[in-house]
């Protein structure tokens, strides 16, 4: 049974289920997980915020199920050890009912959503307003998010992903992070030029992934300068981020091709069995309405953009529940081109 089918237990709960190599088990009954010996993760659903001991197993993580009264208890195997940790980063979304179980496949992972802030967190993020940290663009909510858990990172290797988005079968992505010195990053919206790289997910290991993380920190809170014309893109900051202590500034601009193909490394998004990724609404909203103008005429247009957040789904194509007349894999094609229009680093077109 495939990751896509683990996923359905957690909304459905119509049974117990395994993945392919016995790795993890979803169940909602005590006695279902006695039934398992030695088994390496174990995702208990209950109402209940603690379970009874359990030999030679652990508790790694208890989270609520958005949308329900009920709780994911993650249990490992006391003779396993991970060597990836995942950050699940953004606002509070049910898609991470689904995207906890993709990450606890693969490593340990560490939810850093919104709901998550302590009274320190909130203070935190209120003296970057007071001290006029570069804020706009939601970036330094986006650093902040990742930053205030990276003292719990203690794995060979970090993967952040979004809390809105996930991503099915990451072997190869996690085979090609682990034998390549770079950042590994996927190709949504991913421009190139000038380092418009894809923040979406990216990984690599946990030294230089907290040495980016901690430039980026710096970076917003002007402790340390870089050109203005990053800046303006949360993209393009995280990628010099993780370039500030490879290269001088100056050298940056120029060879750029080079610098960009020995330090980033792009995972087209469609090598991945199905995706689940969400945008904001202008960017997605803007394409539909050059290739669908219907809505703009019945006076709707305004209304998808300015209420509705948008997801894209690979074997659906479009998907919003309150869209549901745009599911279709004509439109869906026609926006993957627009938001995914880079696969290989030779698509690039690099200005020097």
């Amino acid at each position: 049974m495939n990751i896509i089918n683990l996923c359905k237990d957690i909304i459905n709960f119509e049974y117990k289920s395994t993945n392919e190599n016995n790795n993890l088990i979803i169940c909602k009954d005590i006695k279902d997980i006695k039934t398992y010996i030695n088994i390496k993760k174990i995702c208990f659903i209950t109402s209940l915020t603690t379970i009874p001991t359990l030999e030679n197993y652990k508790i790694t993580n208890i989270e609520k199920i958005y949308g329900t009264e009920l709780n994911m208890i993650f249990l490992t195997h006391i003779s396993h050890i991970d060597d990836i940790t995942f950050i699940i980063a953004g606002y509070v979304s049910k898609i991470c009912n689904i995207s906890r179980i993709n990450c606890y496949l693969y490593g340990k992972f560490i939810q850093s959503t919104i709901d998550k802030h302590t009274n320190k967190d909130i203070e935190n993020l209120k003296k970057a307003i007071d001290n006029e940290y570069y804020i706009k663009l939601n970036m330094y909510n986006q650093m902040y998010n990742i930053y205030r858990v990276l003292d719990q990172v203690d794995t060979e290797y970090c993967i952040k992903n979004r809390s809105d988005e996930y991503y099915i079968n990451m072997d190869e992505y996690i085979s090609i992070m682990k034998t390549n010195n770079k950042l590994i990053i996927n190709n949504l919206f991913l421009e190139g030029n000038d380092y418009y790289i894809s923040d979406h997910i990216f990984g690599t290991n946990t030294k230089s992934f907290k040495e980016m993380i901690f430039n980026l920190k710096d970076i917003l809170e002007k402790k340390k300068l870089i050109d203005l014309q990053y800046i303006m893109h949360t993209e393009k900051v995280f990628a010099i981020s993780y370039l500030y202590n490879r290269y001088q500034q100056d050298q940056l601009k120029n060879n750029q091709k080079n610098i960009f193909s020995n330090n980033f490394y792009i995972y087209e998004c469609n090598r991945f069995d199905d995706y689940l990724f969400s945008t904001m609404n202008s960017h997605a909203a803007s394409i539909i309405k050059r290739i669908n103008n219907k809505y703009e005429k019945a006076g709707k247009f305004n209304t998808i953009i300015h209420k509705y957040r948008i997801w894209i789904k690979k074997n659906n194509g479009y998907t919003n529940e309150d869209l549901t007349e745009l599911l279709s894999d004509d439109l869906f094609k026609r926006i993957n081109c627009n938001l995914m229009p880079i696969k290989q680093i030779d698509d690039i077109k690099f200005v020097n």
